[in-house]
């Protein structure tokens, strides 16, 4: 069985319908909903409303779903406010179903697979004790590349070995077999401790420099789990291929995944790199790109572009 898992909506529905049609065409026959379906774009009733249509879908919610457990639509201050002023208006263009079901979300799922392992499904996971890193915070990630650029292969790779170290006593206390969340923008997978974790970003706001509408698909097949990480949209509207991936037993890890090898994978991540940059601080102002070998471009000319964007 294909299962598609998807996370973040935030509200934009045209980057939920083109993951949606690139599910089915790439052949998904179940669908995972990972929480955050509303806020942020102006589109939340058409995205519960598409949501609420679907076959075959399992849903949680997110801390954005969370927001209303603590609505006092009485308190006219509040609504109006800034930081508070878009949940109410939220609310109130949300129909009487859609906000029906907003509250029956549970926040955790546990599902049985045909194969007779486990998916357990949570918004957030909380998996180091120290200060956030690039692969807990998107924060941290869009600092790490600024300072040192990286591809998404090589951030796999250090994802893993994180994943067997520092997570190691937090993956342990986890129920299930193939484990899927969201909430960082971030899309990554990776095992430790014969658990998968899959993370398949966001479909709205992806923060990893890589603009198109991401998630994850993930075979349940006999022998394991294969895990293909797609892009539904190019910048431009285009659509990216997902790349397969090799099916292991579990407990092994699979290769290196992400954007194609060679000179088209760097010229395109140079190209969502000078796309992004100039709004990673959120304060108009672009750093200098580190010159390091992955942009396939010179810094100067980076440089350049981007302060023109600022």
């Amino acid at each position: 069985m294909r299962l598609a898992l998807i996370s973040d909506v935030h509200g934009n529905i045209a980057a939920l319908e083109a993951v949606l049609a690139d599910a089915r065409a790439a052949g998904a026959r179940e669908y995972v909903f990972l929480g955050d379906y509303i806020f942020d774009m102006p589109f939340g009733e058409k995205v519960i409303r598409r949501l609420r249509s679907m076959r075959n879908a399992h849903f949680i919610s997110g801390n954005r779903e969370g927001y209303f457990e603590r609505l006092d639509e009485a308190d006219e201050a509040r609504a109006n406010s800034q930081q508070y002023g878009v949940v109410y208006q939220t609310w109130r263009e949300l129909s009487a179903d859609s906000k029906a079901f907003i509250r029956r979300l549970p926040k955790t799922l546990s599902l049985l697979l045909p194969s007779g392992r486990t998916l357990y499904a949570v918004h957030a996971l909380n998996l180091s004790r120290a200060d956030k890193n690039r692969f807990t915070s998107a924060g941290a990630f869009q600092r790490a590349m600024l300072e040192a650029p990286f591809t998404h292969a090589e951030y796999l790779k250090d994802y893993r070995a994180f994943l067997e170290g520092e997570a190691r006593e937090a993956i342990s206390a986890l129920p299930g077999d193939l484990i899927a969340f969201g909430h960082n923008h971030l899309q990554s997978y990776g095992q430790s401790r014969g658990k998968w974790l899959v993370n398949p970003g966001s479909v709205s706001q992806p923060l990893d420099f890589n603009p198109g509408a991401s998630y994850t698909l993930v075979d349940d097949l006999p022998g394991g789990f294969a895990v293909t990480e797609r892009r539904a949209l190019r910048p431009r509207g285009g659509r990216m291929r997902g790349e397969a991936h090799r099916v292991l037993p579990p407990g092994k890890m699979l290769d290196g995944a992400g954007l194609p090898r060679g000179a088209k994978r760097r010229g395109r991540a140079a190209a969502f790199f000078r796309m992004r940059a100039a709004h990673v601080r959120g304060d108009g102002c672009a750093r200098r790109p580190h010159p390091g070998r992955h942009h396939g471009a010179r810094a100067a000319g980076i440089h350049e572009k981007i302060s023109k964007m600022s």
